[in-house]
């Protein structure tokens, strides 16, 4: 049977053992710090995953999307329905009413310029 430490030595290995150390505290506050982060950047995912634009984005990969958008540029010549000239590589939405099942009434051929300025002009009027 072993015999138990004397105070002395008892507290000489805890206090060696628990003594207070900048590196761990350091390192302590690192952990803490990174925990945080990944907390936050759930949040911000769930936040983000919960918004319209996030649900707008998707529905831009849908095939729905791919297909009207389609059919828009082909219905408009592949022209660009605001300046008349350059060819349309984008579709603009005329309301968000119908999002996700949109009319080709809905719907407008533009090239990016155009596009860019029209959004320009809504937030203007904001």
């Amino acid at each position: 049977m072993n015999k138990p430490f004397s105070f002395k030595k008892y507290s000489e290995k805890v206090n060696d053992r628990y003594s207070f150390s900048r590196e761990r505290l350091d390192e302590y506050k690192s952990q803490q710090r990174h925990e945080a982060d990944l907390i936050y950047e759930i949040e911000r995912t769930l936040k983000f995953q919960k918004s319209d634009y996030y649900k707008y984005l998707l529905h831009l990969q849908s095939d729905y999307w791919k297909n009207i958008r389609l059919q828009v540029l082909e219905r408009d010549n592949n022209t660009c329905q605001e300046c008349k000239e350059k060819p349309a590589t984008e579709v603009h939405h005329l309301t968000y009413e119908r999002l996700g099942n949109e009319l080709l009434e809905d719907l407008l051929a533009v090239c990016r310029i155009c596009h860019l300025n029209i959004h320009e002009k809504v937030e203007e009027a904001k």
